[in-house]
């Protein structure tokens, strides 16, 4: 879609075409991107997704997505503070790769600080306050009864 509407004006927000449908595309080809990542981690390439980088930050996910915004705008507004030249260089490659870098490693060090002290104890109460039912009564059963095959 993207390269099929190039010669309309896609590629640029200038254009009508272009303002109006560049983040479906976007969105379309990330989507693409998760169903193929969903794809994979089913099949027999699933070794490509189960890294421990990924499962890392599967665990902290939900805290990065919470966090990552504030990190950034707390970023933008010291740079403002005590660099005002870097203020319009948000074209600048080299700028904006380090404010990536940066705001990735602090974010991901607030969610995994987020998710360890305050997210676990949560989660540790939730283990401790669900109600039983039927099933993991007898998974439970069956897993704590000792193995008659030996004696059959």
């Amino acid at each position: 879609m993207t390269f099929a509407g190039a010669r309309f004006g896609l590629l640029t927000r200038e254009a009508l075409l272009g303002a109006a449908f560049q983040e479906s595309c976007g969105n379309l080809a990330f989507m693409g991107a998760i169903a193929a990542a969903l794809l994979i981690g089913t099949g027999r390439w699933q070794f490509l997704m189960r890294r421990p980088t990924l499962k890392f930050y599967g665990d902290i996910s939900y805290g990065l997505y919470l966090i990552h915004l504030m990190v950034f705008d707390l970023y933008d507004r010291v740079i403002r503070r005590i660099f005002p030249r870097f203020e319009n260089s948000s074209g600048h490659f080299g700028i904006m790769a380090a404010r990536f870098a940066i705001c990735l490693g602090l974010a991901t060090a607030l969610a995994f600080l987020s998710r360890r002290y305050f997210e676990e104890p949560f989660l540790a109460l939730k283990k401790r306050f669900a109600p039983t039912t039927a099933r993991t009564r007898v998974e439970s059963a069956t897993v704590s009864a000792p193995s008659n095959t030996a004696t059959e």
